[in-house]
């Protein structure tokens, strides 16, 4: 029997939901970031075969799902496999449910910080910007739904600082290419971008593996270079698979970027975060060939009001702009919410993953995001679901320039803006 132990600690808060909604240490969501950055680590060793890679998974893994055709039969064969791995999660503070209450959250770190959406209309209460439209919490952008305004919608969330030990155990067959080449890699995978919880491709719930000695910023970076240069691969390429397998590189680089200046706190660096996600989405509005969201007028005119754009395909779903075809409908008619806009059903998470870490900063600690991208294509299910012309728009070509023009965009961000910039990891 063979095993191994990592001790995790949460740089920001998570939103882990339990039987009442407070949130809470899960042995099941550890499970599924290991299973997520196991695969992006064997993906490269079977020629990222989606089918191989199923099989291998249920075998290493555990599955109830997998299926068999067996030549001649008239029947499929469906066949289930337990895990040789155990995977043990014990809070360190002793207790599985987070102790950061609703009237804990309203602080003053958590109230100074805005940022500029020129989307946003500003209400009497809102505060104007420079630039049109409102300050914002970026907090409350990032984590809409536990997050609310001024406080968080859940009872609990796991505070920063919480740690967890957890345990890994081979408790059958060795896997002596797992064990000692791949298992590695899964957590540095993890240390490096894993997060978890509700939101959590917004940096909610970002991990940190505790060191004996935290990085400083140019040991972060060469650890990320290292990773990303190994587990990489073109972004045409990337965009030929329906799943995150990799991360995507183009010609200037990997798709990894860090904030070069750290941060007091993780609340500054997830406002950072804040800002350039908002700067995509709006500045990129209607990129390559795809129109404006403007144009996207959700029940005006269905289903031709209710086209796909750019701001589409980077996530779905969006506030008020529902895409024909990925949205509910009974008898041909749409269903609605109750303030009047469709009601979506497609799901369609962002590639680029943020995450907050914790860098050694002179005789302190300090905070510095960093995002990746990990490109796919949209996958056939919700294709399917369109009419011919917005499936035409989403060839491999036109998703490529999409992208491409998004990496551009982050190289030159901090160049637009000023300080602090975000920088592609070489």
């Amino acid at each position: 029997m063979k095993w191994r132990d990592w001790t995790l600690e949460l740089a920001t808060p998570a939103f882990l939901g339990g039987a009442d909604k407070s949130s809470e240490w899960r042995t099941a969501s550890l499970k599924t970031l290991i299973r997520r950055w196991w695969r992006i680590v064997h993906a490269r060793e079977i020629g990222y075969c989606f089918h191989k890679l199923r099989e291998d998974e249920g075998r290493l893994l555990g599955h109830s799902w997998l299926e068999d055709s067996v030549p001649g039969a008239k029947k499929t064969h469906v066949w289930s496999f337990r895990s040789p791995i155990v995977v043990r999660l014990e809070p360190l503070d002793g207790s599985w449910r987070g102790t950061l209450l609703r009237h804990q959250w309203r602080t003053v770190e958590n109230e100074k910080l805005k940022v500029d959406h020129p989307w946003v209309t500003p209400k009497e209460t809102m505060e104007h910007s420079s630039q049109g439209g409102a300050r914002i919490s970026p907090l409350l952008y990032l984590g809409y739904g536990p997050v609310g305004a001024g406080t968080i919608t859940v009872p609990s969330a796991l505070q920063p600082g919480s740690k967890a030990r957890i345990l890994l155990v081979q408790r059958s067959a060795a896997n002596d290419h797992f064990w000692n080449d791949e298992l590695p890699s899964v957590f540095e995978g993890i240390a490096l971008f894993g997060t978890i919880g509700s939101r959590s491709r917004n940096g909610w719930g970002s991990l940190i593996l505790v060191p004996d000695t935290l990085p400083d910023l140019d040991q972060l970076r060469e650890r990320l270079f290292t990773f990303a240069n190994k587990f990489s691969r073109p972004l045409d390429e990337c965009l030929q698979e329906e799943w995150p397998h990799a991360i995507a590189r183009v010609d200037s680089g990997m798709g990894v970027w860090i904030l070069e200046k750290p941060q007091k706190t993780w609340q500054e660096a997830m406002a950072e975060i804040a800002r350039l996600k908002i700067a995509i989405y709006t500045q990129l509005d209607g990129c390559g060939s795809f129109p404006k969201l403007e144009e996207n007028t959700d029940l005006e005119g269905y289903p031709e009001g209710a086209c796909l754009t750019s701001r589409h395909i980077m996530s779905y779903p969006v506030t008020n702009h529902g895409v024909a075809g990925w949205v509910r409908e009974r008898d041909g008619s749409p269903v609605t919410s109750k303030d009047g806009s469709l009601r979506q059903t497609g799901r369609l998470p962002n590639q680029l993953v943020f995450k907050v870490h914790k860098v050694r900063s002179g005789n302190g600690v300090s905070y510095v995001a960093v995002a990746v991208h990990l490109a796919h294509k949209i996958p056939g299910e919700l294709i399917n679901k369109l009419k011919e012309q917005p499936r035409k728009s989403l060839s491999s070509s036109e998703l490529l320039e999409l992208w491409s023009e998004v990496h551009g965009f982050i190289d030159d961000f901090g160049e637009r803006r000023g300080t602090p910039l975000w920088r592609r990891v070489r």
